[in-house]
């Protein structure tokens, strides 16, 4: 994992995790600190490199990104065999549903299984 990767991974953990309150009791780093004596994260990445980096890591493998339907998958499987001829709507329908239209219509995510 790079940097760059790890960043992404941990913000995404930490909102995954996090609620408005900050009370991450269920985040990996609040579990790596038992006795919690650190004050934030950021303190702990400094101090711990290298195990934060395979607690997100770790976290990342059992957390996928969720991938969201492009908007022709969503309307096929809304409507049956439908699917648009018109050339202007291809490269559209074949975009992903951006998550934060995702709420909007009540649209799952697609389960990957590996």
């Amino acid at each position: 994992m790079d940097a760059v990767e790890y960043l992404k991974e941990q913000k995404r953990m930490c909102e995954y995790e996090g609620n408005e309150d900050r009370l991450c009791n269920e985040c990996p780093f609040y579990k790596f600190d038992k006795l919690n004596q650190y004050e934030d994260c950021t303190q702990m990445a400094n101090l711990f490199p290298e195990e934060c980096v395979q607690l997100v890591t770790d976290w990342a493998i059992n957390h996928p990104v969720p991938r969201y339907p492009t908007w022709n998958e969503w309307l096929h499987n809304l409507y049956y065999n439908a699917h648009s001829s018109a050339s202007c709507f291809t490269e559209w329908l074949n975009t992903t549903i951006p998550p934060s239209l995702v709420k909007n219509f009540n649209i799952a995510p697609i389960n990957i299984d590996f």
